[in-house]
């Protein structure tokens, strides 16, 4: 019986390992996030595709004069999602300094939103999407 378990572990462990060095031999082409007018990039705000058709979104924005509800970014056709997708985000005020977790919420039209109660004062804000393009 070990000698079963230990076979299909050997298996198992060569077809994974042999899956994830296909995945690597391809790397993905990085893109500059079109940000909106007002935000400003804090450090990389960028997006790609892998081989399997998942985007990743990464960004790093500020803010000035927020609204609760800004459209920050726009993503171009083959990298947007079937349905509406939320994801956690955290900011924090560069005027109160008080920081927090919000969300990020990703559209079928590319429209990327970030929520936030505060319209008072510029913020930062910062986030990772990880979805299923739709083709």
């Amino acid at each position: 019986m070990h000698a079963a378990k230990t076979t299909f572990a050997a298996y198992f462990f060569d077809y994974h390992t042999s899956q994830s060095n296909k995945a690597e031999k391809t790397p993905p082409q990085i893109y500059d996030l079109p940000l909106s007018d007002g935000v400003k990039a804090e450090s990389q705000c960028i997006y790609w595709k892998n081989q399997f058709n998942e985007v990743t979104v990464m960004c790093d924005c500020t803010v000035q004069q927020g609204t609760s509800n800004i459209a920050f970014a726009m993503l171009p056709d083959g990298f947007r999602p079937a349905v509406r997708s939320i994801f956690d985000a955290s900011m924090n005020s560069t005027e109160t300094g008080r920081v927090g977790g919000r969300s990020i919420d990703v559209f079928p039209n590319g429209q990327l939103n970030f929520y936030t109660p505060y319209t008072t004062s510029d913020y930062r804000f910062w986030g990772r999407c990880k979805f299923i393009a739709m083709n």
